[in-house]
């Protein structure tokens, strides 16, 4: 089977589109099967780039923080002139607009089933925006989303409540949950006993306590809430012995460096910046607890990665989260705004040999059933059902008779 990726961002940008993309086109490509990803020309040179990896000439136009996102112009490439000669099978959509658009537009063309992966609430990104832009914004991806949706042939989301997200907004094609997996194999290379070093490295002791937060520095990820939340538990003094490792960068850093600072925890919070994957995957494995504060996430990739690093999660009840974590089995899972809940959790757990090696092996379980080798042949039993026919954008009857998952 020829499948082709079709994304507007995608290495070196690292982001949880591009890590989804990647894994499962590795899976795919070890399952026999060729994949051609199409993507956004970066300034940035790509450290291995993979073979049917097709660049399309972008404009940095998009502002945001200290990034400068590409849109691509499909119309100074020749791709799109010879796309039949590709022979491809199916066409997977990341994004419904530049680059997703035009695979859709392809697709129709050359009667290819195109499918679509549902992954960023676009919507929760506009809060850096004017109110009233904001509003003109919000009403029109509704619109972008719901037209693209319905005119793709099956939409894949992370999540049961993403699932629900796209019902409310009456998208009618054929939805299927398949969450973003990751490689448990690579976890197990740092079981205990074999990560001291790397702790050594970050300039961590042995008798400290890890509290890790891994994601983009940017506001829609709350991580004012959680600085604020264990300000009691991380004030600076000699003998405190616990420390929170940020692992990220974004337009916010430096006011959340300041902000630790006047909260008299810049001792104990250590800014990592961005960590490539062999590296974070250490850190998940070194990590006491896993801590994470952001609301708008499609499924969060990084509570997962966590979870495959035996690391109990303290989280917020929020999008994304709830549908990964079960409450007091493998982490907890606090109300919005409630700062103290969030603090005692931690603390109930650093306090509590037995429920934390509890928690950490039902972390693993969890972990267990995202198994990239697993969801890729779903993924690959659903190209296969529209390859052999099942094409269709006519699933009110089911839509009526209540959702497949």
């Amino acid at each position: 089977m020829h499948i082709a990726m079709f994304t507007n961002n995608y290495k070196p940008f690292v982001g949880g589109v591009p890590i989804s993309i990647d894994l499962f086109a590795r899976e795919f490509r070890k399952l026999g099967h060729k994949v051609s990803i199409f993507a956004p020309e970066y300034n940035e040179e790509v450290e291995e780039e993979e073979e049917n990896t097709f660049r399309v000439p972008s404009l940095k136009m998009i502002k945001y923080g200290d990034s400068c996102f590409p849109i691509p112009i499909s119309g100074l490439s020749d791709f799109k002139k010879n796309f039949g000669d590709f022979d491809i099978d199916i066409i997977h959509c990341h994004h419904p607009f530049f680059l997703g658009r035009v695979g859709q537009k392809l697709g129709n063309k050359h009667d290819i089933p195109v499918v679509y992966t549902y992954h960023t609430r676009f919507k929760e990104y506009f809060i850096h925006l004017p109110a009233g832009v904001r509003q003109v914004c919000q009403v029109a991806i509704d619109k972008l989303l719901k037209d693209f949706c319905n005119r793709s042939d099956l939409i894949f989301t992370p999540t049961d409540g993403m699932t629900e997200y796209l019902i409310n907004k009456e998208v009618q094609s054929k939805i299927k949950v398949i969450p973003t997996g990751i490689n448990i194999d690579n976890y197990k290379k740092y079981e205990d006993g074999k990560n001291e070093d790397y702790r050594k490295q970050l300039g961590l002791k042995p008798d400290e306590n890890i509290l890790l937060f891994v994601s983009r520095l940017s506001t829609e990820k709350n991580i004012g809430f959680l600085f604020e939340s264990l300000q009691p538990l991380l004030r600076s003094n000699e003998d405190n012995k616990t420390k929170l490792l940020m692992v990220g960068d974004g337009p916010q850093k430096e006011e959340l460096m300041q902000k630790t600072k006047n909260l008299n925890i810049d001792e104990q919070v250590k800014f990592l910046g961005k960590k490539d994957r062999e590296e974070l995957i250490r850190i998940y494995k070194l990590a006491d607890i896993f801590v994470f504060s952001s609301l708008s996430e499609t499924q969060g990739i990084v509570i997962i990665e966590a979870l495959a690093g035996k690391t109990p999660v303290v989280a917020l009840n929020g999008t994304g989260v709830k549908d990964i974590l079960t409450d007091g089995r493998d982490g907890f899972l606090l109300e919005i705004g409630d700062k103290d809940g969030f603090r005692n959790r931690i603390l109930k757990l650093l306090n509590n040999d037995e429920l934390y090696n509890n928690m950490s092996e039902e972390a693993w379980k969890k972990a267990n059933q995202y198994s990239i080798n697993t969801l890729a042949k779903k993924v690959l039993s659903h190209y296969r059902s529209l390859c052999n026919g099942a094409k269709t954008n006519d699933y009110k009857s089911e839509v009526a008779a209540g959702r497949e998952r």
